[in-house]
């Protein structure tokens, strides 16, 4: 448990780095000159949220007695001149009931959703500089300079931690396997989709297929934790499929791991043997009757 924690805070340090790294350098305008554009893009996405979770939130509040004054009324019309037509539509007899607040809000959802898929998209649009800086960030970060410092990014070097090859002790680790760890744990393929999708999808599709993505990625990072914390030399699914396992030291440079994972190795040996050996046994008595 304490070496999953270890990997854990040297993953969120990493995490940070990179992100760190890319923010600084797509805030600058001598790089991303699409910064104006996506600041003012993503503004108006910001106040649009704002508008619709307080709009919400006071037709909630003023219908917990189930009904809405006309004080309460006035109050949310002033907040948006969006929702209100929604609002005005059921209004006309001064009533709200169950029924009609409930297609209020399916109304008002459905008029968000369509105008987010929009904002999102513009600002999406916009990011097209940020989303390039991350992936050579990422990929500069999680395969050369790993692949430089031998395993060791600055997360697992604070942790005395680093990814060595599981095959073969001292064999040196390739930038293919380092790529496919970076490819399952840092989601380049999701910023790589985005950034193709905002050339060649419409708001609709664009949000579709990046949430699908999403997904698949939220689900992995899921499936990559459960093997770490299962498997008794904590691979995950990514350093299966890259040949990897990361190794702890200690202060003076041993491995902590080799010694469990030979004793491990060693004890599964012998339950084998003693299983083969229990097997032959059972067929010489069978063969014997």
């Amino acid at each position: 448990m304490k070496k999953i924690l270890k990997r854990l805070f040297a993953y969120m340090i990493d995490i940070m780095v990179v992100m760190i790294i890319t923010q600084c350098l797509s805030g600058i305008p001598l790089i991303n000159h699409q910064l104006d554009h996506y600041n003012r893009c993503y503004q108006e996405y910001s106040n649009h949220l704002k508008e619709y979770t307080e709009f919400k939130m006071e037709l909630q509040s003023a219908f917990k007695d189930e009904k809405i004054t006309e004080k309460e009324y006035n109050k949310l019309v002033s907040i948006s001149s969006d929702y209100q037509k929604y609002l005005k539509e059921y209004y006309d007899d001064k009533k709200i009931t169950k029924n009609e607040y409930n297609k209020i809000n399916k109304n008002i959802d459905k008029y968000y959703m369509k105008n987010y898929k929009k904002e999102y998209y513009n600002v999406e649009r916009n990011s097209i500089c940020y989303f390039i800086i991350y992936l050579i960030v990422t990929l500069f970060y999680f395969v050369g300079f790993n692949y430089y410092t031998s395993g060791q990014t600055l997360g697992k070097k604070l942790f005395r931690l680093k990814i060595v090859n599981s095959r073969e002790k001292g064999d040196k680790v390739s930038l293919l396997s380092y790529l496919i760890r970076g490819i399952f744990l840092y989601q380049p393929l999701y910023y790589l989709v985005k950034l193709i999708g905002v050339f060649v999808l419409n708001s609709n599709n664009y949000y579709q297929i990046t949430s699908i993505f999403y997904d698949i990625n939220y689900y992995l990072e899921f499936i990559i934790i459960l093997t770490v914390m299962i498997r008794m030399d904590g691979r995950g699914l990514h350093d299966l499929a890259s040949s990897t396992r990361v190794a702890s030291y200690d202060r003076n440079g041993n491995e902590i791991d080799r010694e469990t994972i030979s004793f491990v190795t060693k004890r599964l040996d012998e339950k084998v043997v003693a299983k083969k050996e229990e097997m032959k046994k059972k067929k010489g008595e069978s063969n014997k009757n």
